[in-house]
């Protein structure tokens, strides 16, 4: 007989006909339903040959319930690709004192990575140095990445011609032009602005099929992160907009602008490694509340 441990070593699930381990899963097929752990984050470790103990730690598993079927997933099967906005000759915005857009996406992506890996999520960085990579590049990256469940996070940063402009967005896809948001869309679009029309027609009719299925669960994953983050700055909302690297990719996806190049106040705090540090740990909690959502 196996059995599943709780935390008080008490048995929470008894008794099951087989347990299928293949290192990223365990699926539990049970002889009844009594005992059937919340949908939550824990740590599996096998304990002996018929025993499994859950644990609340960093690296966590989730369950879900079918019929008399338990099923517990690693989350090794989780993947966020984390994308650092422009690179290379693609400076994106030059802010006051000169510095540039891409080195603040860059530094602020690559402290998001560690901080996901130690969460024990499979992080695939876009580009982690000054390399020019376009936005083609960065969505055929994310769509070949083959996981149970995926998501994409773009980090940018905003400009205006007014330096008082300050403040911090999250945005998720639109299949519908928002006028409201071109300036933003352009800023971030560019260079590939021009190779809109390179699938033509009939690819982008298929994108928008394929994108619709992921509208709800990028709203979500918008809201969870910019929850955490809006009490840096100015709270600008969760917006949606055109942009051409969310377009592209097949699983949920946001933009994050993380403030205002333009702005002298807000430059100084994107510079600062614990500013960095703080932005880099929300936008982590809110990956894990996206998925206890999507897993409830």
């Amino acid at each position: 007989m196996i059995f599943l441990l709780a935390l008080s070593d008490s048995v929470i699930v008894s008794p099951v006909q087989a347990v299928e381990d293949s290192g990223d899963y365990l699926l539990v097929r049970m002889l009844d339903s009594s005992g059937v752990p919340e949908s939550d984050f824990y740590r599996v470790s096998r304990m002996g040959l018929f025993e499994y103990r859950l644990d609340k730690g960093p690296s966590f598993a989730f369950w879900r319930r079918m019929g008399d079927t338990l099923t517990l997933y690693s989350r090794r099967v989780f993947a966020v690709v984390v994308d650092a906005g422009h690179g290379g000759q693609d400076f994106g915005a030059i802010g006051v004192y000169g510095y540039k857009e891409k080195n603040i996406n860059l530094s602020v992506a690559l402290k998001l990575a560690d901080v996901l890996r130690r969460k024990g999520y499979r992080v695939y960085l876009t580009r982690d140095r000054d390399t020019f990579i376009t936005l083609f590049e960065r969505a055929d990256l994310a769509n070949s990445i083959k996981a149970k469940e995926k998501v994409y996070i773009s980090l940018h940063c905003n400009f205006m011609s007014d330096t008082l402009a300050r403040g911090l967005e999250t945005y998720f896809l639109t299949l519908r032009k928002a006028t409201t948001r071109r300036a933003v869309e352009l800023l971030e679009n560019y260079p590939d602005d021009a190779l809109e029309v390179a699938g033509g027609e009939v690819g982008f009719i298929l994108g928008d099929v394929l994108q619709s299925e992921f509208l709800e669960d990028s709203r979500q994953l918008a809201m969870f992160i910019h929850r955490h983050l809006r009490k840096y700055t100015m709270d600008r909302g969760v917006r949606q907009a055109n942009f051409h690297v969310l377009r592209r990719i097949y699983s949920p996806s946001v933009l994050v602008e993380l403030g205002y190049m333009s702005n002298p106040v807000e430059v100084r705090k994107l510079l600062s490694p614990v500013y960095q540090d703080s932005i880099a740990v929300d936008i982590g909690e809110g990956v894990d509340e996206y998925f206890r959502w999507k897993w409830r």
